[in-house]
């Protein structure tokens, strides 16, 4: 029983030290649930945009939504996911890159 009652807790500590927590069961319906995981959804939001232009919201969310999901994608080695990104959002820089890593984590 105590266990059992760590590992809620140790699993409920890991999703709260995700900045952007998707799941991707959730599909592109994601919203954040925390200030801080709406906040780094706001920014993560914005540097997509900045990369596909002026889109329907649904095609940006959709978008955002590919992003949280190639990222989050632990088997894939980092040069991989890159290329990846670059199929939805064109050419991503290493500095760009980098800071989708950190809002994702």
């Amino acid at each position: 029983m105590r266990e059992a009652a760590e590992t809620q807790k140790s699993t409920r500590t890991n999703r709260q030290s995700h900045v952007v927590a998707a799941e991707i069961s959730e599909g592109t319906n994601y919203q954040p649930r925390s200030r801080e995981t709406r906040s780094a959804y706001n920014v993560l939001t914005s540097k997509v945009k900045q990369h596909i232009g002026d889109v329907p919201t649904d095609v940006l969310h959709g978008a955002v939504y590919e992003v949280i999901c190639i990222l989050k994608r632990e088997q894939i080695p980092f040069e991989q996911k890159q290329k990846q990104l670059e199929s939805v959002m064109d050419k991503v820089e290493g500095r760009t890159f980098n800071d989708l890593v950190l809002l994702t984590q």
